[in-house]
């Protein structure tokens, strides 16, 4: 093999792990703003509220498995402070 050979090589499989991965974020990112979306039960408002909150969860670093929990409690919250209005 020459250089060639190997440089296509190494090239194609990075490019073929960056597209994993991205792919895998992207997915992942679906997933948790589908989460967002399911427990807002078809409330714009209590959508867009979620939406920020998952959004400021991933700005503060907060682990990933965690955001269903979290979710779902500020979900309560918000049913509860939304329902004794």
């Amino acid at each position: 093999m020459d250089s060639t050979n190997i440089a296509i090589i190494v090239v194609a499989t990075v490019a073929a792990i960056a597209f994993k991965y991205v792919l895998y974020k992207k997915i992942c990112r679906w997933m948790d703003n589908d989460l967002a979306r399911g427990l807002a039960e078809g409330d714009t408002a209590k959508h867009n509220f979620l939406q920020q909150e998952l959004d400021q969860m991933r700005l503060s670093k907060i682990k990933r498995k965690e955001y269903p929990t979290r979710l779902t409690k500020l979900a309560e919250t918000y049913n509860q402070q939304n329902s004794s209005d």
